[in-house]
């Protein structure tokens, strides 16, 4: 690609030197490059994910990384000033190093080429640095990931929280926040928003009630199946109580924690509820409320079977949903790398990340999943969670708690 522009446009003089050291540049990073695949198929050892404790990464292929950054700096930099040059020369108010058209064939390849030695260099310094004694460790992984008719290997790094650059890029600097949601509160405490979002010390928080008559709207049974979620009878239970439970002549709304789950309940109910079904995965979300508001409207009922996202953010007032199921707890994905790598951060320092992280994020989902029911003064309906733990478990009392004040069945 190199050759093929200078061939099309010259050796500028700004950019002589750089561009007659970018092939050994190039090939420096490609060579490093080859050595990082067989490190992780090593590391990896037949796994799906491997994720490092406290973030620290083998120092075989830590010093791998870091050499590639060396030859990739030179090249952003070529790459940034080529972009600058050929714009200079697209404006017909500047007096460019390129000739029109040779600018015009040019920018936008060099300008993607550029995005992705930018994109490398910013992931070589989150993946290849190593955290100080005390700071926060960042989350690092490898995992194994779809590549056309095979798959490759990606190597992943995240900060576990961002509270340190909020607190030092925004509320150290602006004049005054007013930071407002519904589900700002997490088990009916600000704690878990305080800690996450670097709020500072001088803030004040309000809790400002709901202007809904919760208990004249709306209803709450906690259903206590046979099974506990982990059973493996769960899934059936869940099954028989939807046949009984559930009329599909009228909107209901489904929410599932588990892709498998749903989607196994849905061929179970596929034949009998074929004209009253909408399962999420099988059509796009924005289709799927579509034709559910399309069939309440013409006097059908209808059934949502839906995942995470079909928790917030989707409005479906009055008669559009008058029964939400929430089949179980929302706990987060256990095997997640990030909320592995902070759970690991905080039990080092003798905390517990299940009650100080796991269950306030469930309880702000939960609120969330809840909160598809009533959504104007004049709703009313029902919502129905087949997770018997909230009765049975130490923890459940606080979740119930925390949910609005339906009238309890």
């Amino acid at each position: 690609v190199i050759e093929q522009f200078i061939a099309d446009a010259g050796m500028p003089v700004g950019l002589m030197h750089s561009l007659q050291e970018m092939p050994a540049n190039l090939q420096a990073l490609s060579q490093s490059a080859s050595l990082v695949w067989p490190l992780v198929m090593d590391l990896m050892q037949d796994k799906d994910r491997q994720r490092f404790e406290f973030g620290v990464l083998p120092e075989s292929l830590r010093e791998l990384l870091q050499t590639m950054k060396a030859p990739l700096q030179p090249v952003v930099h070529c790459l940034d000033k080529m972009s600058d040059m050929l714009q200079k020369s697209l404006d017909p108010n500047e007096t460019g190093d390129f000739q029109r058209e040779v600018a015009e064939a040019w920018q936008a390849p060099v300008g993607i080429m550029l995005a992705r030695a930018e994109e490398l260099s910013e992931a070589l310094s989150w993946i290849a640095a190593e955290e100080a004694e005390g700071e926060l460790p960042v989350a690092r992984w490898l995992s194994k990931r779809p590549y056309g008719d095979d798959w490759d290997i990606s190597i992943s790094a995240s900060p576990i929280s961002v509270a340190a650059q909020l607190r030092r890029n925004l509320w150290s600097r602006c004049y005054g926040a007013v930071v407002t949601s519904a589900t700002l509160t997490a088990l009916n405490s600000f704690n878990a928003l305080k800690w996450e979002a670097g709020l500072p010390d001088w803030a004040v928080y309000e809790r400002v009630a709901s202007p809904f008559n919760y208990p004249e709207l709306g209803q709450l049974e906690v259903v206590q199946l046979a099974s506990d979620p982990k059973s493996e009878a769960f899934e059936s239970d869940v099954q028989d109580w939807l046949k009984e439970a559930v009329n599909p002549d009228e909107a209901t709304l489904v929410l599932f924690s588990s892709r498998a789950q749903l989607e196994a309940t849905r061929d179970f109910f596929i034949r009998d509820w074929y004209e009253h079904l909408l399962c999420q995965g099988y059509l796009p979300k924005g289709e799927i409320v579509r034709r559910h508001k399309e069939r309440i409207d013409d006097g059908k009922g209808n059934v949502i079977f839906g995942l995470a996202s079909f928790a917030e953010g989707i409005d479906l007032p009055g008669e559009y949903v008058t029964h939400v199921v929430i089949v179980k707890i929302p706990f987060a994905v256990p095997d997640d790398p990030i909320q592995s790598a902070i759970s690991e951060w905080m039990e080092s320092r003798g905390r517990n990340p299940f009650m100080e992280l796991t269950l306030p994020a469930a309880s702000i989902r939960l609120i969330q999943a809840c909160g598809r029911l009533i959504r104007k003064e004049s709703d009313r309906g029902k919502v129905s969670i087949l997770d018997k733990r909230l009765v049975s478990s130490r923890y459940g009392q606080l979740l119930l708690d925390s949910l609005p004040p339906f009238r309890r069945v």
